[in-house]
């Protein structure tokens, strides 16, 4: 493993240029002036069939709601209350889950093959899917439960006690999130920690993940009050330089609490979204969509937790874009930060970057407003007008 020593940064921060682009406004998108047409192909000929799966399985979700709607109005509205609530988390996580299994099944095992990729063993393969199923089933349930507990005990207002939990669940996953990284990504502690000079004055542990064949040099920051910045296997083996931006970038995700903030965003915008959405299926709409299907019942009869899992998925698609938006800012904001602190990165390093990790190279408009990150182009754009600087 290289140690890294710096006794001062490549670039003073002395003084603030007023120059710098802004955090928040994209650079312009311009991946032909960056990447050969080799490149271009071969990441759109891996990204394509990706972002085509990625639609059909939510189109065999929405079928499989559906489906699991019809089937729900088949029980008898005087079955037991919790009978039927427990049919209709089923059927929500089974037209989850069984798609994403199809998809994931694919994607390791025809997609990544076929690009001369190694797949994961089938029982890495398997306790991910377990896992995640588990997650969901969990993660549905307790929803429900507080959905038409919320109902039953707090009549109208049942939408404060929900916009509660909502907060209540994100910064819990804050706290609880790097362990469960810690079983899922296999973290373990790095018996000589090269970075301590780039952390200086923050108080922060480095992992490294186990390697399963498909990262390329990349990290990651996570964590609420205990900050743990993971690097890839990948990572450690690229150049010197490339080590180091990729770390300062993540130091300043650590630097400026941006997981905190995220968790807290997205807890404020989906709780606003479920205020909203309770006003609309307490209303005209939770009526009409009664009405619709000719049954008896309301919106409150736990068979309709399909309709109110697609309402849930509707209001967060809706505020998607602002999230992604707020990250994008945090990317420059790292990616300048990681400048100010170990100074330009060359070119060739930060192409390497993005080619090896397999990320799509020229992304459709749509594909980026939704994107938590920014383009390639975008960032290397940024890298070369702030060397400019």
């Amino acid at each position: 493993m290289t140690m890294i020593e710096r006794s001062s940064p490549k670039h003073s921060t002395s003084s603030p240029d007023m120059s710098k682009p802004s955090v928040w406004w994209p650079v312009p998108h311009r991946p032909r002036q960056w990447f050969s047409a080799d490149e271009l192909q071969a990441s759109k000929r891996y990204n394509r069939p990706v972002r085509r799966a990625a639609v059909l399985r939510s189109l065999a979700q929405f079928c499989l709601l559906t489906l699991g709607m019809a089937a729900l109005l088949q029980i008898d509205a005087d079955v037991s209350w919790w009978f039927r609530l427990s049919a209709g988390i089923s059927a929500v996580v089974v037209s989850w889950w069984l798609p994403t299994v199809i998809a994931d099944a694919w994607f390791e095992y025809r997609h990544e093959p076929r690009l001369g990729h190694r797949p994961l063993s089938a029982r890495k393969f398997a306790v991910g899917l377990g896992v995640a199923g588990l997650a969901g089933l969990s993660g549905v349930g307790a929803a429900a439960v507080l959905f038409y507990g919320s109902m039953s005990l707090l009549g109208s207002m049942w939408w404060f006690g929900a916009g509660i939990f909502v907060v209540a669940g994100s910064l819990l996953l804050g706290v609880v999130g790097p362990a469960l990284s810690g079983l899922t990504h296999q973290l373990q502690p790095m018996r000589h920690t090269p970075y301590l000079t780039l952390a200086r004055g923050l108080d922060v542990d480095f992992v490294v993940m186990a390697s399963d064949g498909h990262e390329g040099p990349n990290a990651m920051a996570m964590g609420w009050r205990r900050m743990v910045v993971a690097v890839t296997p990948a990572l450690l083996e690229a150049d010197i330089e490339l080590q180091e931006h990729v770390v300062a970038h993540e130091l300043s995700h650590v630097r400026h609490r941006d997981a905190a903030t995220a968790l807290m965003f997205n807890a404020a915008l989906e709780a606003l979204a479920l205020v909203g959405l309770g006003s609309v299926l307490a209303g005209r709409w939770g009526t009409a969509v009664v009405d619709w299907l000719e049954t008896e019942g309301s919106i409150g009869d736990p068979r309709f937790l399909p309709v109110v899992a697609l309402s849930v998925v509707v209001a967060v698609v809706m505020v998607r874009p602002f999230l992604a938006w707020l990250s994008r800012a945090h990317e420059r904001r790292a990616d300048m930060d990681a400048y100010e602190l170990v100074g330009p990165t060359p070119d060739w390093a930060l192409r390497q970057l993005h080619v090896t990790t397999r990320g799509d190279l020229d992304p459709p408009r749509w594909v980026r407003l939704f994107s938590s990150h920014p383009s390639a182009a975008e960032r290397l754009e940024l890298a070369k007008r702030l060397s400019r600087g």
